[in-house]
């Protein structure tokens, strides 16, 4: 639907799927086409329409993603997401984590008895595959970051 009130076809960019199954629509737009009242009206519309129909959908613009912590830390977990399949010391980390609330990355070193860098990787392979959690903008990762279960 425009904001003209006519019927358009319109195909957003991807859908987002989340580890709890829910999914959302996301378009992607430059941050410059997005200011103006034309688009704003346009994506309101469409996100009105996208309600109606039982579905979210979201604006991401190149400034959110090139600006902050969210693209080099999605980069870092992406590095790390290799199988862990038998590999024990993310066992014992995701134990760790289940063993606790929230925790920063450095602590299950200590109790586990191995190095940080180890732990730290870890833990982004088990952010990689949704076993645990972070807020990839708030910060850049690093051994003082939260982390949760998922």
């Amino acid at each position: 639907m425009t904001s003209m009130g006519k019927s358009a076809l319109y195909t957003p960019d991807f859908l987002a799927t989340y580890v709890d199954g829910t999914f959302k629509y996301v378009e992607v737009k430059p941050h410059s086409k997005t200011l103006s009242k034309t688009f704003k009206q346009e994506f309101a519309a469409r996100k009105e329409a996208a309600n109606r129909r039982g579905f979210g959908l979201v604006l991401v613009t190149d400034k959110q993603i090139r600006d902050g912590y969210f693209l080099k830390n999605s980069e870092l977990v992406h590095r790390y997401s290799g199988c862990i399949a038998g590999d024990e010391l993310a066992v014992k980390v995701h134990s760790y984590l289940i063993s606790q609330e929230t925790v920063k990355i450095s602590d299950p070193a200590v109790s586990i008895g191995e190095s940080v860098g180890r732990v730290f990787a870890s833990v982004l392979r088990l952010i990689a595959v949704g076993k645990a959690c972070v807020d990839l903008d708030l910060a850049k990762l690093s051994e003082r970051t939260t982390v949760s279960v998922s």
